[in-house]
């Protein structure tokens, strides 16, 4: 699907496969020029409760996806990230002040991190044969798993943690720093388009993360 529409300045939740917002939002500030950056949800207990119900209920069909299934909607994912990366570079150095250069190579970096993660073979390896047994090791998915994604690398943390959880079969919750929140909202709704009802992105200020 054409990436092109993914637009940089509304940001929205993603759960449940759709975008969502709260009736409270906060804004981080751009360091570059001390301006307000644009509002983001500020998720409740009840939109994380849904999240987590949204992802255990797609985990019972994305585990039994084959490896090679799970590697071809990552390349795929890598692909749509390279094909916008030139606005997801503009707005991490809109939330996170790095100068464009230095934001261009983590996002370009983020694809890297994908295609090489997804290379890697999941083993199965064969423990005991006898002619009376047979002890298999396999490892297999865990169910939903938590990415808690800190400020100052939040492209390529993201990265790192979503693609290692889901290229093993496993259905993920990102939550961003308060501070870092835009790109991890917009690679959560780029993911919609590759992955549907397998990422889920909660978007929380410290008053739900600080308890």
């Amino acid at each position: 699907m054409a990436t092109s529409s993914l637009e940089f300045s509304t940001f929205r939740n993603v759960i449940n496969n759709e975008l969502t917002s709260t009736p409270t939002t906060r804004h981080s500030i751009n360091p570059a020029n001390s301006q307000p950056n644009p509002e983001v949800p500020v998720s409740t207990q009840e939109d994380l409760d849904r999240a987590v119900q949204a992802a255990t209920d797609a985990f019972q069909k994305w585990s039994k996806t084959s490896t090679a299934e799970r590697r071809a909607a990552l390349e795929a994912y890598a692909n749509g990230i390279e094909a916008i990366a030139d606005e997801f570079a503009k707005t991490l150095t809109m939330e996170q002040g790095k100068p464009l250069s230095q934001a261009a190579v983590e996002v370009g970096m983020a694809s890297t991190w994908i295609r090489g993660i997804s290379a890697l073979e999941i083993p199965q390896n064969v423990i005991e044969e006898t002619e009376d047994r047979r002890i298999v090791q396999r490892y297999t998915p865990m169910g939903v798993v938590g990415a808690i994604v800190p400020w100052n690398f939040p492209v390529l943390l993201a990265i790192g943690k979503i693609t290692q959880a889901v290229y093993a079969g496993n259905t993920v919750i990102i939550k961003p720093s308060p501070f870092t929140p835009y790109c991890d909202l917009k690679l959560a709704e780029l993911a919609t388009r590759f992955f549907p009802l397998v990422w889920y992105s909660v978007s929380v200020a410290t008053i739900l993360w600080a308890q």
